[in-house]
């Protein structure tokens, strides 16, 4: 699907804040940001995960579709997206992990990014328990200097790609707002693991 938008800015002359979309934001001053630009409606179950990995002690930034459908056009690719309140939580963090929603009929999570030690180590993690979890490449592998993941002030960042398959199997209900708030038990599993791989960062 073609995306309507190049950046923020002409998304927000389109668009207005709190009936097409909304920010979210917990600066908690972790080395690390937990955040999806490409949340809520855009890429399904993000915004829950990327909160529960957040918890109460990591910074987090959701950008969320609120519409009742049609959210796909509020994607802006990652490479252009440049919400100000987004690029400035990432200049004060010296890593950062991104949760992006992939299509794909298997439960895989791809591993991206350009902090390559994070990304071994996340992949290790998940490998180990259970979790199909591989390198993502070509429009996956998240590389780019540019890729919001990467804008952090070391210059790199990571990347998760979940399939839809995996958000699916998350969910009590994933095609609501409100099946989405009860969570499965692989739901839990996911975040302790990624949470134990970054709480052992400091």
């Amino acid at each position: 699907m073609p995306e309507p938008y190049r950046n923020f800015s002409e998304l927000q002359r389109a668009c207005s804040e709190d009936v097409d979309y909304r920010i979210r934001m917990q600066a908690r001053g972790s080395r690390i940001l937990i955040f999806s630009p490409h949340a809520g409606g855009i890429e399904i179950g993000t915004s829950e995960l990327a909160q529960a990995i957040a918890g109460e002690q990591l910074s987090l930034y959701l950008f969320e579709g609120i519409r009742s459908t049609g959210n796909d056009s509020l994607h802006i690719t990652s490479t252009r997206f440049d919400e100000p309140e987004c690029l400035r939580m990432l200049a004060q963090s010296q890593t950062a992990l991104a949760l992006h929603g992939c299509r794909g009929r298997q439960a895989v999570i791809y591993v991206g990014g350009r902090d390559i030690a994070l990304g071994d180590r996340l992949m290790a993690a998940l490998a180990a328990s259970g979790f199909t979890a591989q390198r993502g490449e070509a429009h996956l592998a998240g590389r780019y200097a540019k890729n919001i993941c990467n804008r952090t002030r070391s210059g790199k960042g990571c990347q998760l790609e979940l399939s839809t398959a995996l958000r699916r199997a998350l969910f009590v209900d994933y095609s609501t707002r409100r099946g989405r708030e009860q969570k499965t038990a692989l739901f839990e599993k996911l975040v302790a693991v990624i949470r134990g791989v970054i709480l052992d960062e400091g």
